[in-house]
């Protein structure tokens, strides 16, 4: 199926059209559809979790399985090359362990030659680490085993991640029984070994002296660099940030709350929806969904007070705003999810709409998954739309799914998603860029914030980042 949509953003009091811009055109393709067999197993597929993708396009992603008992009813898969595979499968032996997997075998992420890491949960209630390589499942991280950096064994995993390079980095906690509880910290083996990169009681880069209580939500580009979520200690109130590496691996903040948000009168509360954070991308700039602070006195309420931020070239920028103008839907934005960010410097996110009858947006067609290229803010699917499965086989859009705190969005362009349809069928799809068509669409000439405003501005032209080099 072939899909493309216009769009255009403009300021309250003005619009001004740019003669020509390129709007996007997208290729979509069925990864794995409700009642298609569940290679590997005797059943069938049943729901799925949101898709993630690497670099070539390939896919992987969690998945309830019909058919089959209790004890084997879910799973997570891959798509490389175009070719299902199961990577493992709750009941399915633990390697290296008399013990098997539970339903907590879940967040997987697929590296460029198709590997898998995961979170797996065992009989015993433990969540560990696994890695699929070349089609051989091995553990990567136990609780229990020495944790490196520090005098303790590993207590608790809640996030991992692979690059497309192979570089695993997580989320975990060990356990010192020098200390009265379990440390929170980050770890990484991109130079061949486990390593810390930040840890709770360590101080804050570019803070007053601020310490980590609390790490989580990484995001890992292709050389390896991380960023993450943290929630502050020091001063007299705990405090949320965003943190990211430089090129040169020292950390540097990214956002924090308190801090001005630019583009706004108003200044950041936090950031992310659900475990959302900020996610880094290969050129070393970062965009997050930030919540702000009500302040009648600059005029933040529960009308504007979210957006979507992202740095360009280290500078941040305003991309999108709760209240401002939704591309070519006519309407406004409600609310967003985390959005995902390439190396050219384009984003794609979820958002929900306000539902606005002279606008004809209701229940049924209120949420959209939006792409952010080259300046111009673009509907890539809506709820209502007519979808082609395959083979002409039409269903209607009821509601969609991009969770994106994992690599949603590759430098292709290509964008891993979910989608429900109206008679109660759902799958997991791939958008890839086909062709880009001239057209003339209105493009803002800036980004404004007004504390007085009615309405904000949904895009910010600019112009594309290069990819870094080797």
């Amino acid at each position: 199926m072939r899909l493309t949509s216009l769009a255009w953003a403009a300021a309250a009091c003005s619009i001004i059209a740019a003669p020509q811009a390129l709007s996007a055109t997208y290729d979509f393709t069925t990864m794995a559809f409700q009642g298609q067999a569940a290679t590997g197993t005797a059943g069938t597929f049943g729901g799925f979790g949101d898709p993630t993708l690497n670099e070539a396009g390939d896919v992987v992603f969690l998945a309830s399985l019909l058919g089959l008992p209790p004890s084997s009813n879910s799973g997570i898969f891959k798509s490389v090359g175009g070719q299902l595979q199961l990577v493992a499968r709750e009941g399915q032996a633990i390697p290296g362990a008399d013990d098997t997997f539970q339903s907590g075998v879940d967040l997987p992420t697929i590296a460029g030659n198709g590997d898998v890491a995961f979170l797996g949960a065992s009989l015993n209630g433990q969540r560990e680490l696994y890695r699929e390589n070349s089609s051989v499942l091995s553990s990567f991280t136990q609780i229990g085993e020495a944790a490196p950096g520090t005098s303790g064994t590993f207590s608790a995993f809640s996030k991992i991640e692979i690059n497309d390079a192979g570089d695993t980095a997580f989320v975990g906690s060990f356990r010192d029984q020098s200390l009265p509880i379990s440390q929170g910290a980050i770890w990484t083996d991109r130079n061949g070994a486990l390593e810390i990169i930040a840890q709770r009681d360590d101080t804050a880069p570019d803070t007053p002296n601020l310490r980590y209580i609390s790490l989580s939500n990484i995001s890992q580009n292709a050389d390896g660099d991380l960023a993450f979520k943290a929630i502050l200690t020091g001063s007299s109130d705990a405090a949320t940030a965003l943190f990211a590496e430089d090129q040169n691996g020292d950390l540097r903040l990214v956002a924090r709350e308190g801090q001005a948000a630019v583009g706004t009168a108003g200044v950041f509360d936090n950031f992310g929806a659900q475990s959302g954070g900020a996610i880094l991308n290969d050129g070393g700039d970062t965009a997050f969904r930030g919540t702000l602070k009500t302040d009648a006195g600059a005029g933040i309420d529960g009308t504007n007070n979210v957006g979507i931020f992202r740095e360009n070239g280290g500078l941040m920028e305003l991309v999108a705003v709760k209240g401002g103008l939704a591309g070519d839907t006519g309407g406004t934005f409600a609310d967003f999810a985390n959005p995902d960010f390439n190396a050219g410097g384009d984003l794609a996110f979820a958002a929900t709409l306000n539902q606005d009858a002279g606008a004809g947006i209701t229940a049924a067609n209120d949420t959209a998954i939006f792409t952010f290229i080259d300046g111009l803010l673009e509907v890539l699917i809506r709820e209502g739309d007519l979808f082609d499965i395959g083979g002409g086989d039409i269903r209607t859009v009821r509601t969609l799914s991009f969770f994106n705190n994992f690599a949603a969005l590759n430098n292709a362009g290509d964008i891993a998603f979910k989608a429900f349809f109206t008679d109660g069928s759902q799958g997991v799809f791939r958008a890839s860029l086909a062709e880009d068509i001239v057209t003339a669409v209105p493009v803002p000439p800036t980004l404004a914030f007004l504390a007085s405003a009615l309405l904000w501005i949904g895009a910010v032209a600019r112009s594309r980042k290069p990819e870094k080099a080797a």
